[in-house]
């Protein structure tokens, strides 16, 4: 009978890895497939499609891996540890692409500009890469998408805002972002907004 219910919870277990490594997947494939064919970017707080997708496939990856564990818990036997093969090396392969995206993923901070009446937000991803950098200026459609407006680069990767060197006026629907990055000659990009924050 103990023997019986260990089966149960381990078969219950391989289905709880099963989902979580489902769920994971789905979502990351939902992300890249977004971004891919529409002009919407993922951002939930200050998590970009690169940082979510080097955690979902991570979560994938380590879910694959304990369901192959439990897979021959239950079952000994040739057939079980082949495809406990197949699945460890499909992990080892999605843990790569993980470890991958983490290296490479630039620095990134967010912030939001809210317009005077808190009718308008822009949310502006100012980030560096080696010696270059820049901002990136957003409008957010919903919780996880935004959609880009404008950009522009930064010599030397100075962090503009993080300085404060810049100065934000309003004007209705848009916003006017000025900056000197260091030079005698200033330098402004307008963002226009089509949707409103709230109110």
């Amino acid at each position: 009978m103990i023997k019986y219910l260990r089966v149960i919870n381990m078969k219950a277990l391989k289905t709880v890895f099963g989902l979580i490594g489902a769920i994971s997947a789905a979502a990351a494939i939902l992300i890249y497939c977004t971004e891919k064919f529409t002009d919407y970017l993922f951002l939930a707080g200050e998590t970009n499609s690169d940082r979510a997708l080097a955690f979902l496939a991570a979560v994938t990856a380590f879910s694959v891996i304990a369901y192959s564990v439990v897979s021959i818990i239950i079952k000994h036997n040739k057939s079980a540890i082949f495809k406990t093969v197949i699945r460890l090396a499909a992990s080892c392969a999605i843990l790569y692409y993980a470890l991958i995206l983490s290296a490479f993923t630039r620095s990134c901070n967010y912030y939001e500009f809210v317009s005077p009446d808190k009718q308008y937000s822009v949310i502006a991803n100012e980030w560096s890469y080696l010696m270059g950098g820049g901002i990136d200026f957003y409008e957010r459609i919903n919780p996880l998408f935004v959609q880009q407006k404008e950009s522009l680069t930064v010599d030397d990767g100075v962090n503009i805002i993080n300085a404060k060197a810049y100065s934000v006026e309003w004007q209705n629907n848009a916003m006017t972002f000025t900056f000197s990055n260091g030079s005698a000659q200033s330098k402004s990009v307008t963002v226009e907004l089509s949707k409103q924050h709230g109110g």
